[in-house]
């Protein structure tokens, strides 16, 4: 739309099973801003409307209309090192449930096309099928190789 102002739209499928949930679809559209952009740092905040469907171990289930309030940043530290994260809340509209979501990642380039990965995940949930923990995370470390 210009260099600042953007709409975006998208889908998503996610599982974890171990957390409770069998599935998750959603689909979502809205704008953005891109609010910081340099050589070093872009940041961008969004907002838009979204569906999701949510489907439990325990056979119950949740589905309905949602908001989408975010931002995403992604920052270089030095010549082999970024950090990415996206922090975005999923206020919901009736029984729903408000969702939160934050995902980080750094990057750090070691030799040759080696990189060293590390990245978090914490997941929120207002409303979870019963027994089952409002919050999860996740902490994952592994090595990539760029040719």
């Amino acid at each position: 739309m210009s260099d600042a102002l953007f709409a975006f739209g998208g889908g998503e499928y996610e599982t974890n099973k171990a957390g409770g949930l069998k599935s998750r679809y959603g689909v979502n559209a809205g704008l953005g801003y891109r609010w910081v952009r340099s050589k070093d740092a872009q940041v961008d905040v969004f907002g838009g409307v979204g569906y999701s469907d949510s489907s439990y171990t325990n056979n119950t289930s949740a589905d309905g209309a949602e908001l989408i309030l975010g931002e995403e940043g992604s920052y270089k530290l030095s010549a082999s090192t970024t950090i990415k994260q996206r922090l975005v809340f999923y206020p919901g509209l009736g029984d729903l449930g408000n969702r939160a979501t934050f995902d980080a990642g750094v990057a750090t380039a070691i030799s040759g096309g080696w990189t060293l990965n590390t990245g978090l995940a914490w997941r929120y949930n207002s409303e979870p099928a019963a027994g089952l923990k409002k919050t999860d995370t996740l902490l994952t470390v592994g090595f990539g190789y760029k040719y």
